[in-house]
């Protein structure tokens, strides 16, 4: 930041000393440059101080409002975090629900393949049977009818 008392100070000399005292050379400085010289030299010396104030009260007020939602922020996510762990234990006894009955169903399937196994032997064997019982009775009534085609 430029202190412009000390700048107003070095022109001052430099237009009043060095040039013998050329008024108009100041004056046309002043004209050309009015920041040097202002009206109200009381103002300029505590309008900076004021300004700074101003903005630090601002920014106080500002970083306050910003706290205040990072600190609401906080106790939200804190809150979540607490649904998020409920949560996660709800889906931890799923999972472990379903993990028996996934136990479950592959016990019912090998059940139900053995007994699909013991069906087809039963099968087999009762067609093994019915052949030997065809083949007894077709021995049966060859046995008991003479044959009709004349032998």
């Amino acid at each position: 930041m430029v202190d412009w008392a000390y700048v107003r100070w070095w022109v001052s000399l430099v237009t009043s000393k060095l040039l013998g005292g050329v008024s108009p050379a100041k004056d046309w400085l002043k004209h050309l440059v009015p920041v040097l010289w202002p009206k109200d030299k009381a103002k300029v010396n505590l309008e900076p101080e004021a300004e700074l104030r101003a903005l630090r009260t601002d920014l106080i007020q500002e970083t306050q409002g910003l706290l205040t939602v990072a600190h609401d922020l906080i106790s939200q996510a804190e809150k979540r975090d607490a649904s998020s762990v409920g949560w996660e234990a709800r889906l931890n006894k799923q999972a472990d629900y379903l993990t028996k009955l996934e136990a479950r169903l592959d016990l019912w399937e090998k059940d139900l393949r053995a007994r699909e196994d013991a069906l087809r032997r039963v099968e087999e064997g009762c067609s093994a049977l019915e052949g030997t019982l065809r083949g007894l009775f077709y021995d049966i009534r060859g046995v008991l009818r003479p044959p009709k085609d004349g032998r």
